[in-house]
């Protein structure tokens, strides 16, 4: 038999504790019971809302953690299980802070063979090349702000002192990255304005002899 999944499980569970608004009892002791359940219901209805209103998806179990567990990861006992796992967490984000160097890079190189930015569809290549950017930023900052709050000895290791510093070298490349996509623009921006603006909006294919919108990636 299959196992049901977390999310079944929650919204069973939700679709049982929203049946008890509806229930009534009778007899000597209705009216005391129906208050209890009464009761009952409010207390769900206040800890599901922290769910349904949620701007994030609370089902995500991948990197929240340090978020969940908060000051409990400081308890004598919880703290003596979860010491070694430390270490693992500034593992994996080594390896996504390899992922991000990775895509920035093929990212260069494909910019570098273009002569233009690939970005997102329908996106101008300089907001486009920005917004990358400040994307693959949010992909670690987020992450790493998390271990700005673990007073643990691993982070003074060597292994999160390389961390720490493959961070602030990531960042750095993506400030220069930013920093040199706006100042090209700067200094173009006027001539190739001037020029794009002079372009007929409508061409005709030499081949097909079909009129086509001229959309220039510029």
């Amino acid at each position: 038999m299959k196992k049901p999944s977390t999310e079944m499980d929650l919204l069973k569970t939700a679709l049982d504790f929203h049946k008890l608004g509806k229930l009534e009892f009778s007899g000597i002791k209705g009216n005391a019971l129906s208050q209890q359940v009464q009761q009952m219901f409010e207390e769900f209805q206040e800890m599901y809302r922290v769910f349904s209103e949620a701007s994030y998806d609370c089902m995500d179990l991948q990197s929240r953690l340090l978020d969940i567990a908060g000051n409990l990861l400081k308890r004598p006992l919880v703290a003596q299980e979860t010491s070694d796992k430390y270490l693992v967490l500034i593992q994996m984000f080594n390896k996504d802070l390899d992922v991000v160097r990775i895509i920035y890079n093929q990212h260069v190189l494909e910019e570098a063979e273009l002569g233009f930015s690939p970005v997102h569809k329908n996106m101008p290549t300089v907001a486009g090349g920005l917004r990358w950017a400040q994307e693959l930023r949010q992909r670690i900052e987020g992450p790493f702000s998390n271990f700005r709050r673990i007073p643990h000895p691993c982070m003074e290791s060597a292994e999160g002192r390389r961390m720490l510093q493959k961070y602030e070298d990531t960042l750095s490349l993506l400030d220069k990255y930013e920093t040199r996509l706006y100042e090209d623009w700067c200094q173009t921006v006027s001539e190739k304005s001037q020029y794009n603006l002079s372009q007929p909006l409508l061409k005709r294919d030499p081949e097909t002899k079909q009129i086509t919108v001229n959309f220039n990636p510029q």
